[in-house]
């Protein structure tokens, strides 16, 4: 029987879990949030059977992290096919077995949701939980990379070609005469098909690195029109696994902290030289939020022991004159280190990318202040250091600190954005 002791060690990440008996799996799920899971399934025992059934029948658990909760999802679902699992019910009743169907055989393959089939030929990637997940992902999947859903092909563009959903358009391939153009944008269709084919296998990775060894090519032979196309893509990908492996820490207090504090003091001791002061260290985040230069704001968010101090975040109404969000950053910092009554960070974390890093690395110097400096930059998401010289770090983008690092850039953004409408609307009541 599963017990909290079991899964006190498990971590706060993205990734599937199986119940196991004998070693053999009898319930495989899936989550954002591993361990808060896993106590879900336990409190869940005192009020439902299935859930206590499970409980008492297994004899451990397992796990295994993901990069993103996308990652998990197929993850979950081969393994659920693969093992049958006695618990996943859902998945034993053929009526709610749904899948994302690629043809094969054809001229211009397809892509789309089905219900249980296998005609032999066609590949298929679930079983998934629901209509609604099957059709979310095949929604998703296509804004990255575009594909045709319609069983026939005609010699009229459709509607998705128009949206830039399907692209290039079957039906628009059709309507070409034979020749080099029409071959060229067949194969582009066919190698989208592929790049679906791969992400659904679990190659999300791979395809981030594909694009990544591409771009590096080409911009160091200087193709930069060809490296255009290819850096959107790269962008597009990274985007993708962005949003389904962020979690909002903010909202969390069941964080592993002896697991961050070994990885932040590792951040620390490599980039800066030293470990952080504390056991639980301090980390603070700032972001500017205006518009048009009128009632700017800046914010101070706090994680410190693991969580988010909502009673630590500062807000600042900027009083200076200049729109550049660089100079409204410099008095923020400012400001807060003239208060000498606040307890000092173990690092300060910029929302921004090399810009706001180098302004504030300036001040820093000017004022001979000795606190270890940060930024983190969007689309990619990336983390800049100021010791010898701005760089960018080389952090694991599923280590916890990475998604630390990723909830205090977006708890700061949210927070200053409210209070800078906090004030706008004040001063549109005056």
């Amino acid at each position: 029987m599963i017990a909290t002791k079991d899964i006190l060690s498990f971590p706060n990440e993205s990734g599937i879990y199986v119940f196991l008996k004998n070693h053999q799996p009898i319930y495989i799920g899936k989550s954002v949030n591993i361990r808060t899971r896993l106590k879900s399934h336990l409190r869940q025992a005192n009020f439902s059977r299935k859930e206590a059934a499970l409980i008492a029948d297994a004899d451990s658990v397992s796990y295994r992290v993901t990069l993103s909760n996308f990652d998990a999802i197929l993850l979950e679902a081969r393994l659920i096919k693969k093992h049958q699992p006695k618990y996943n019910v859902l998945w034993k009743d053929d009526k709610n077995l749904l899948y994302i169907k690629i043809t094969r055989g054809e001229k211009y393959p397809k892509i789309v949701p089905v219900r249980a089939e296998n005609d032999g030929k066609s590949l298929y990637f679930g079983p998934f939980s629901s209509s609604k997940m099957t059709y979310a992902l095949v929604h998703e999947i296509r804004h990255l990379i575009p594909f045709c859903t319609n069983r026939t092909v005609s010699k009229r563009p459709c509607f998705y070609s128009r949206i830039g959903l399907c692209s290039p358009c079957p039906n628009y391939i059709e309507s070409l005469e034979a020749g080099p153009e029409k071959n060229r944008l067949l194969k582009a269709y066919q190698n989208n098909v592929q790049r679906v084919r791969a992400l659904l296998s679990g190659q999300s990775n791979q395809l981030v690195s594909r694009y990544d060894k591409k771009l590096r090519i080409l911009i160091k032979l200087e193709r930069y029109e060809e490296a255009i196309p290819v850096r959107n893509n790269l962008l597009r990908f990274a985007l993708f696994l962005e949003r389904r492996s962020f979690q909002r820490l903010a909202e969390s207090t069941d964080v592993d902290t002896e697991k961050l504090a070994a990885e932040f003091n590792d951040f620390l001791v490599k980039n800066f030289g030293r470990p952080a002061q504390e056991e639980r260290p301090r980390i603070e985040c700032y972001d500017i939020s205006n518009l048009f230069g009128k009632n700017s704001s800046g914010s101070m968010v706090v994680f410190e022991n693991g969580r988010f101090d909502k009673s630590e975040y500062k807000r600042f109404a900027i009083k200076q004159r200049q729109n550049a969000d660089i100079f409204m950053l410099e008095e923020v910092i400012s400001r807060r280190i003239g208060h000498t009554e606040w307890s000092l960070p173990d690092l300060i974390l910029l929302d921004g990318g090399k810009p706001q890093l180098r302004q504030i690395a300036a001040f820093f110097r000017s004022n001979n202040i000795d606190i270890p400096l940060a930024s983190i930059a969007k689309r990619p998401d990336r983390v800049f250091v100021s010791q010898n010289g701005l760089k960018t770090v080389a952090i694991r983008r599923d280590s916890l600190l990475f998604r630390v690092f990723q909830a205090l850039r977006d708890e700061s953004h949210r927070f200053a954005k409210k209070y800078h409408i906090l004030l706008r609307n004040r001063n549109v009541l005056n």
